[in-house]
């Protein structure tokens, strides 16, 4: 009797829930903060979606802990006006160049935040076109990044672009990374050979993950030419694994044959040290512990004989 009685409920649930499910729009109605300006009756409206930049950006947005890529948007000549939606994962300054008065207007849509007070901040900028033909979206996931189309996160995506617009996209989707993306034809090139380049120093390991990290390198981009979502400065100490390059020449760190870098001196994390930019710290006594954000890293403390920074940190096997 319980069985039957437990199994009766289970049914009445999972009818519920199904029906609640199939009684949510896939895009539902107007979304405060993902609002975008209607297009032109005769614009061309592309929903382009990729992971980041190929380049490392000299300079962050809202705060020295971000990590900033960048990269190139080169528009091609044309007659029709267009609309270009920009959905990325990660935080990027983009650089427009080319046919740039073609472009009525650009939103940019970012996965990548900051979180100021009880509200995400995310965090785009763009060079190389007029402020008043730029829109951010206000919240972080009005728009998915997504990796292939047709998919569930692309039909989606682009029935939010022509709810706002008025128009269905066209979708190109993207690379993980490019170092520039050419519009509206959709060619992406890359920075990346396939191996790493003979002119870098591949007894380092900071420079062969900064290199593998981002295969454009560094790029200079002035403070003063972004227009983005909050405000702009140069890094203090690059992000990632250029920081970590950064603080080995300086002597700061050294690495063993364990690949975890020894501190040597008083020092400050770089910012971004989240996923493959992450590294194994070991701290000697008599080193004070480092400022900063460890990000994903992991810091062992020969005096404390313990981790003292980090997420699940074990020795390796």
């Amino acid at each position: 009797m319980r069985r039957e009685l437990i199994k009766a409920v289970l049914t009445v649930l999972a009818l519920t829930l199904s029906a609640s499910v199939r009684a949510q729009p896939a895009v539902d109605g107007d979304r405060p903060g993902c609002e975008m300006p209607s297009a032109s009756d005769n614009a061309n409206v592309l929903l382009l979606t990729i992971g980041g930049g190929e380049g490392l950006s000299t300079t962050t947005i809202a705060t020295q802990e971000a990590r900033v890529s960048t990269a190139i948007i080169s528009i091609e000549p044309g007659p029709e006006p267009l609309y270009v939606v920009v959905s990325s994962e990660d935080a990027a300054i983009w650089r427009m160049q080319g046919a740039v008065n073609r472009v009525e207007r650009i939103v940019f849509a970012t996965l990548a935040n900051e979180w100021r007070g009880t509200a995400p901040l995310p965090l785009a900028g763009v060079t190389g076109i007029s402020p008043d033909r730029i829109t951010f979206l206000k919240l972080p996931r009005c728009l998915q990044y997504f990796v292939d189309a047709p998919s569930i996160a692309s039909a989606i995506s682009a029935a939010m672009v022509k709810r706002y617009t008025g128009k269905a996209p066209a979708i190109i989707v993207g690379r993980v990374t490019a170092a520039e993306i050419v519009l509206p034809s959709g060619v992406f090139k890359t920075e990346w050979k396939g191996d790493l380049p003979d002119t870098i120093d591949k007894t380092s390991q900071s420079t062969v993950n900064a290199v593998l990290a981002y295969p454009a390198g560094i790029v200079e981009i002035e403070p003063a030419t972004v227009t983005a979502t909050a405000p702009t400065e140069r890094y203090r100490i690059l992000p990632g694994w250029f920081g970590l390059l950064q603080l080995e020449r300086d002597g700061v760190v050294q690495w063993n044959r364990s690949r975890e870098l020894i501190i040597r001196k008083q020092m400050r994390f770089p910012g971004g040290l989240y996923g493959s930019d992450s590294a194994r710290f070991f701290l000697p006594r008599g080193v004070p512990e480092p400022e900063g954000i460890s990000g994903h890293s992991c810091v062992y403390s020969e005096e404390k004989n313990a981790f003292i920074m980090g997420f699940s940190c074990s020795p390796r096997p």
